[in-house]
C-alpha cells in the first residue's frame, strides 16, 4: 500500500510567517525527535511542498545542539537514501520517522548525502569529532565546521564564501549543562535565561548574519535530554520570547520574527 502523500511526522508542526527581511512566507517547524528536521529540509530544498523550484545550491546548515549529530550513513543506509522518492511527502515523512536512526544523530549527513543541505556549521557541547569533508551521492563535497560557541561560529561564517541561504536548526538541549559525556543524565542543569537571550538575540552579529539569509527554521524539543518535559518547555519559552513576537503555532496571536 502506498504511503499517503498527506502524511507528516507525528508530533511535528509548522508556523508559517513573514520572512523577517524578504517579506516572503517562511516556515518554522517544531517537533520532538531531532531526526524529523530531515523531513523539513527535504521539503524546503526540493520545493515539492509548494511546487517551487529546488533551492540550488542548497542552504548552509547552522545548528545549535548539545550533540554533534554527525553520524554518517553506512553502505546500506546510503542505498536506502538513494531509493527515497523525494517527490513524495509521505515517503519522506515515513523515512524520517522509521528509517533514520532513532538515536537522532544521522539526519544531518543523511540530508547532506542527498544534497539537501550544503556545508554544516555546528555549535555543540559534546567533545568534537575530527570531521573530514563528506562526499554526497552526486560527488559534491560538504564541509563540517564545529565550534565551542556562537561567536567563533559567526567569525567563521562571515568569512565563508557562498553562504547565500541558511537553515537555522536549534535543539533545545543545547541550552543545558551536563557532566554526562552523552548529555542529559541526572547531573543536568539548565543554562540561565540571559545566556539563551544572548545566544539567539536577533540583534546579535550572528543572527543579523543568519536572518536575512534564512530559508527555514527547525526546533527540536527532545525533552529526555533537557531534564524532562517541563524543563524543555522552560527552554522553549525563552527561545520563543527571544526570537519571536507572539506564540508559534498560534492562530489567535500570529507570530513574527523579531529583527
Amino acid at each position: 500500500m502506498d504511503i499517503a502523500d498527506f502524511l507528516t511526522p507525528m508530533g511535528a508542526y509548522i508556523s508559517i510567517m513573514e520572512h523577517p527581511f524578504t517579506k516572503d512566507a517562511i516556515e518554522v517547524a517544531v517537533f520532538h525527535e531531532h531526526r524529523v528536521a530531515f523531513y523539513y529540509w527535504a521539503l524546503w530544498s526540493t520545493g515539492i511542498e509548494y511546487s517551487t523550484p529546488p533551492i540550488s545550491p542548497p542552504p548552509t546548515l547552522v545548528s545549535f545542539d548539545w550533540h554533534e549529530d554527525t553520524a554518517a550513513p553506512n553502505k546500506d543506509e546510503k542505498e536506502e537514501l538513494k531509493n527515497l522518492d523525494l517527490e513524495k511527502k509521505g515517503d519522506i515523512a515515513f523515512f524520517s520517522w522509521a528509517k533514520l536512526h532513532p538515536h537522532n544523530d544521522g539526519h544531518i549527513l543523511s540530508a547532506a548525502y542527498l544534497n539537501l543541505i550544503s556545508d554544516i556549521f555546528l555549535v555543540r557541547k559534546q567533545e568534537p569529532d575530527l570531521h573530514k569533508p563528506f562526499k554526497d551521492m552526486f560527488g559534491n563535497i560538504h564541509k563540517i565546521y564545529s565550534f565551542d560557541n556562537a561567536k567563533d561560529m559567526y567569525n567563521s561564517l562571515k568569512k565563508h564564501i557562498g553562504v547565500d541561504k541558511v537553515y537555522l536548526d536549534i535543539d533545545l538541549d543545547y541550552f543545558t549543562e551536563s557532566l554526562d559525556p552523552c548529555g542529559g543524565g541526572s547531573e543536568l542543569s539548565l543554562v540561565p535565561t540571559d545566556e539563551i537571550i544572548a545566544t539567539l538575540d536577533p540583534q546579535s552579529d550572528l543572527m543579523q548574519f543568519i536572518l536575512p539569509r534564512l530559508s527555514g527554521m527547525t526546533i527540536a524539543i527532545e525533552p529526555e535530554f533537557c531534564g524532562g518535559y517541563s524543563s524543555a518547555m522552560s527552554i522553549y519559552h525563552s527561545v520563543e520570547k527571544t526570537m519571536f513576537n507572539g506564540q508559534l503555532l498560534s492562530e489567535n496571536n500570529s507570530p513574527s520574527f523579531k529583527v
